[in-house]
């Protein structure tokens, strides 16, 4: 009985600190104070300590023994080129292999989850539209029916995200993302991945 409620609660914690994090509102390479967030959440350390545990698995945040928690250091340039290539490879191959039967629901929960993105942009609520554009590309992934890809995905992309500047989405790759869209509802190939690779690069 008590294993579920144990699981959402650090869930919950963990979806918390990790926007925080890729928000900037926790700086890389900060200590993270266990004892702060149980008392921020209202719960004992255990489920704290376990949230951290999970992010550690995903890299965004370091636990040693003896040490602590901090958050993960952002990636150096030659880091981040690797991890883009990836991340863009794994979005492509999922594009490559569904554009021919994504359903018309699919291409509505992308275009609604664009009106959120774009939304936040007009407001300039940052740290939203951050967690929005997450979203946006994990409905991507998603189309692909199996763990497998959207796993090793997140792991890139919550690393990718702790070196995003909110500023460099503008007028122009929010058009591209239009675009995206558009191609999706065309099945044109070409125009899709075009459009993917200049809303992100």
């Amino acid at each position: 009985m008590n294993a579920p409620v144990i699981t959402s609660v650090r869930s919950q914690i963990a979806t918390i600190i990790r926007e925080e994090i890729i928000s900037g509102a926790m700086a890389p390479g900060s200590k993270i104070n266990e004892y702060q967030l149980a008392k921020k959440f209202g719960v004992s350390r255990g489920p704290v300590r376990d949230a951290l545990l999970r992010l550690d698995k995903e890299g965004i945040v370091e636990c040693k023994d003896n040490c602590g928690a901090s958050v993960a250091n952002t990636l150096d340039d030659s880091s981040r080129k690797l991890y883009s290539s990836l991340r863009i490879s794994i979005e492509e191959q999922v594009i490559r292999a569904n554009i021919k039967t994504i359903r018309a629901t699919e291409i509505k929960q992308l275009a609604d989850a664009l009106t959120v993105i774009k939304q936040h942009y007009a407001n300039q609520a940052f740290d939203d539209m951050t967690v929005s554009l997450i979203d946006f590309h994990r409905l991507i992934v998603g189309l692909e029916d199996t763990s497998d890809s959207i796993n090793v995905w997140h792991l890139i992309v919550m690393r990718m995200y702790m070196n995003f500047e909110p500023t460099s989405i503008n007028d122009e790759k929010l058009n591209q993302y239009e675009l995206f869209i558009a191609g999706l509802k065309n099945k044109d190939l070409n125009q899709t991945l075009k459009a993917l690779k200049n809303a992100i690069k």
